[in-house]
């Protein structure tokens, strides 16, 4: 049963991965590809900076599963009505937003003072929060839907 859920929520961790680096390298790439600048140099910096998004959404991804997703498997019942679709979709969303928005109001509250790097933030919140609740949404999903409630 251990095996079982580990690797279903792992599959379903890379399948998050995946589409949140999709999304990711596809709005900064035409980002890159739109400014000023040689051919090679913008290819240069787009390979360089989809490995370290590669690399760094690993590690923080991979930190979510073991934190957030496994544990939540082995919580909720298999015959749970958040295993619907729609309801694991939406607690995936919101899960993996509030998991970036509430690390960093942890952050925020430790560095007292900085109201203008606050509201500069903003956006990048946002934007990290929307990636996580994107990964969140489609890792619930494959869960939900790859291996369905069984029913009493």
């Amino acid at each position: 049963m251990f095996l079982h859920k580990f690797r279903r929520t792992f599959i379903a961790m890379v399948w998050g991965w995946v589409v949140c680096n999709l999304v990711t390298c596809s709005v900064f790439g035409l980002g890159i590809l739109c400014s000023e600048g040689s051919l090679y140099s913008k290819l240069q910096y787009l390979v360089l900076y989809s490995l370290l998004s590669l690399l760094y959404s690993g590690i923080v991804i991979a930190s979510a599963w073991l934190i957030v997703l496994l544990p939540t498997d082995f919580l909720v019942s298999d015959r749970s009505v958040l295993r619907k679709p729609r309801n694991a979709a939406a607690c995936g969303a919101v899960g993996g937003f509030a998991s970036i928005v509430l690390i960093k109001i942890a952050i925020w509250g430790t560095a007292s003072g900085q109201t203008n790097a606050i509201t500069e933030d903003l956006v990048w919140l946002f934007a990290f929060g929307f990636l996580a609740a994107i990964t969140g949404l489609t890792a619930a999903l494959h869960v939900v839907l790859k291996h369905p409630r069984t029913t009493a």
